[in-house]
């Protein structure tokens, strides 16, 4: 008996199609494929391959032919964007601490698929560069990069973050500015310059479970205005409570919301600035996501861009963009300087030296821009991935972002209500970690919805972890 022998060009096909989806990725829906003599040629192997390699993507969904055309990316199926909460004047202690750090510990563990929480996977991170200028600093710096580095923090660090600054429209002196531990030690201390305990703040709903957090530590009460899907803050819910009630300040992400991706118009960031003035009170600004516009336009300008009378703190870091464990952010606190130091030294005395040294001469050399134009449409190509895995694994009536920037997905489900810390549960059983909705609420109003990250590239491994997801909700 002859044993059957596999041919490899019986698989070559496959393997072609794998290298052939980032492109699809990276297409607009209606934009032509290349061309079937090219990617045999490219690969190596006959048009018969080829073909059997595009209709292999195509038995997927994701690209369609055209009689004596080629192959064009499909246009997807118009899936819903998740619904606006109701608006609600209501002031509520935040309690999502314990329910965080349950997250947070389940993304620790390397064989947890990591769809909890937002992080970049290692591969996207400026790895070498950064490196190279770590080695650089301890070349040169001596002891000296060794020593307390008290705030404000390094001054060369300030230096480039006023140039940054100024590249997106905001004209700041180094002096002004605070380098901190990450931007939730930034965002805590302007929430502490601008809050008493017992005081009211406005967040957007749903809105980053860290900024719940900040406000729960520091016994303050939020008020939730409903955030659009696509443009962020709802401006006339903001009004009516701004009118109608005391609030210390307004916490706001106009670029890029987590978790919703939206991105706040400069129509909308004018009037919300005008608002601020009217209404005699302060805006703290979460721009984190900045520089991870999926689109090739121009940076965002922050909320601060358009802030004439010190209404706005502008909060930043690299934790998104550059690398999780720098853990170097920093705050423009506005007309509020010497408080400003004076808390941070009664928080931390001093901030990294090492890393704010390296970050320095990271920016000096342009590192940063070179990994921002590499990093960025690498983003987009994997939310749009998820986002078509997503479709494809999930039961009718699932409601799906379009953010326009980060690398978040918010998911509401057809699901009834608290399905998300029961799937939660039932996730983790199976090794994947996903972030429950309810977390994003003080209210603990988004019980049937879920994050998805999207900072890790997209494989199998992730297609199979969204496949059971997809099927534990169908359960459901």
């Amino acid at each position: 008996m002859t044993q059957a022998t596999t041919d490899p060009a019986e698989f070559r096909f496959i393997a072609i199609a794998r290298a052939l989806e980032p492109i699809v990725s990276a297409l607009r829906p209606g934009d032509r494929m290349p061309s079937l003599r090219r990617v045999a040629r490219d690969h190596g192997v006959s048009l018969a391959t080829a073909e059997a390699a595009f209709r292999r993507i195509e038995s997927d969904g994701l690209i369609e032919s055209r009689p004596r055309s080629g192959f064009f990316v499909r246009a997807r199926a118009g899936v819903p964007v998740p619904r606006m909460p109701r608006r609600t004047t209501l002031a509520l202690r935040p309690s999502v601490a314990e329910r965080v750090r349950a997250l947070l510990e389940s993304v620790r563990h390397p064989e947890v698929v990591p769809l909890g929480g937002a992080t970049l996977g290692p591969s996207l991170v400026a790895h070498e560069s950064l490196s190279r200028s770590l080695a650089r600093v301890a070349r040169t710096a001596g002891a000296a990069g060794l020593t307390y580095e008290a705030p404000p923090g390094s001054l060369p660090l300030r230096r480039q973050l006023a140039r940054l600054m100024a590249e997106h429209g905001v004209a700041v002196a180094p002096d002004e500015l605070l380098v901190t531990v990450g931007c939730m030690q930034a965002l805590q201390l302007g929430l502490a310059l601008l809050c008493r305990p017992g005081d009211a703040v406005v967040v957007e709903s749903p809105c980053y479970y860290g900024l719940l957090q900040c406000a729960e530590a520091l016994d303050l009460k939020v008020v939730e205005v409903p955030a659009h899907p696509t443009t962020g803050m709802d401006l006339d819910a903001l009004e009516t409570v701004l009118a109608t009630q005391r609030v210390a300040c307004v916490l706001v992400t106009p670029s890029f919301l987590n978790p919703l991706g939206a991105l706040m118009p400069d129509a909308h960031r004018k009037r919300l600035v005008a608002l601020l003035e009217r209404h005699d009170t302060y805006a703290i600004e979460d721009d984190i996501y900045g520089d991870l516009a999926h689109e090739r336009a121009l940076r965002p300008r922050p909320l601060k861009a358009h802030d004439r009378h010190g209404r706005v703190l502008y909060c930043a870091s690299f934790s998104k963009s550059l690398a999780p464990g720098l853990r170097v952010g920093w705050l423009h606190p506005a007309g509020f300087m010497d408080r400003a130091l004076t808390l941070q030294f009664t928080q931390v005395l001093a901030t990294p030296t090492p890393t704010a040294l390296a970050l320095a001469d990271h920016l000096e050399r342009g590192g940063f821009e070179r990994h921002l134009r590499r990093l960025r449409p690498l983003v987009a190509s994997q939310v749009t991935r998820y986002r078509d895995a997503v479709c494809r694994a999930f039961p009718d009536g699932t409601r799906i972002s379009e953010p326009q920037g980060g690398f978040v997905l918010w998911l509401e489900l057809p699901a009834p209500p608290g399905s998300d810390v029961t799937l939660q549960r039932l996730c983790l059983e199976r090794k994947i970690a996903i972030a429950p909705g309810s977390i994003f609420s003080a209210r603990e109003r988004f019980s049937q919805h879920i994050r998805i990250n999207c900072g890790v590239p997209f494989d199998e491994r992730m297609g199979r972890a969204l496949g059971v997801v997809g099927e534990l909700v169908r359960r459901l």
